[in-house]
């Protein structure tokens, strides 16, 4: 009897596990394996997989491929992908790289699902952020708090969501993702300010987030 998809996964998953011995070997394996994507014509991201040999042949027809280090493509794992595409670089038809779209108005809803440089100088944030060497923190203002103050923190959301995503890429290039961090809306409604330990120095990084709220500003 053939085997479905998902037992098929399921296997390659117990191999994979055997082969590593424990989880947590397994889980350092599955930080750092590579994606592969594939795109058409146009650019447009049609499917990012760890496990190429899952994906039927009649799913990839016509479209190209490439492989990606796992922290490449932590942007596209952590958001919507259409958001993305893929471009070539125009010397070397080799090397790609993931591209965030220009946002049309005509083509999206909402201009705010799109991913938001956090800059300096912002008057009346609500959201403050700053990065000192490897600790990034997250401050809600007094106005924000003054938003939330008869609201239960465990139910608090904003635009239906209750994480704030923070993405950490090149200088002013979110096409390449260094590391990403999400904090719980109640825990920053709570404490007023989070920390997070980053795993580098991202001091120089450009900060980026899916705005739930209006304003943002970096410290």
């Amino acid at each position: 009897m053939a085997l479905t998809e998902a037992e098929k996964r399921r296997r390659r998953f117990l191999k994979v596990k055997k082969e590593h011995g424990d989880v947590y070997k397994l889980q350092k394996h599955l930080e750092n394996q590579s994606y592969t994507i594939w795109w058409d014509d146009s650019g447009d991201i049609k499917i990012v997989t760890p496990d190429p040999k899952s994906i039927l042949k009649s799913k990839v027809k016509g479209l190209k491929s490439a492989e990606f280090e796992r922290d490449q493509v932590e942007i596209l794992l952590n958001s919507n992908s259409n958001l993305y595409y893929i471009e070539t670089d125009p010397n070397i038809d080799t090397v790609h790289y993931i591209k965030v779209k220009t946002v049309e108005s005509s083509f999206v809803k909402q201009e705010d699902n799109a991913l938001s440089l956090i800059e300096e100088n912002i008057k009346s944030p609500q959201i403050k952020v700053s990065c000192k060497e490897k600790v990034f923190s997250v401050t809600a203002t007094p106005s924000l708090l003054k938003e939330y103050k008869d609201t239960d923190t465990s139910n608090a959301t904003a635009k239906g969501s209750k994480l704030l995503k923070f993405y950490f890429t090149s200088l002013n290039d979110p096409s390449y993702m260094i590391h990403t961090t999400n904090i719980v809306l109640s825990d920053l409604l709570e404490n007023k300010t989070v920390e997070r330990i980053l795993p580098y120095d991202l001091s120089q990084c450009s900060i980026y987030t899916i705005k739930i709220f209006d304003k943002y500003v970096r410290t």
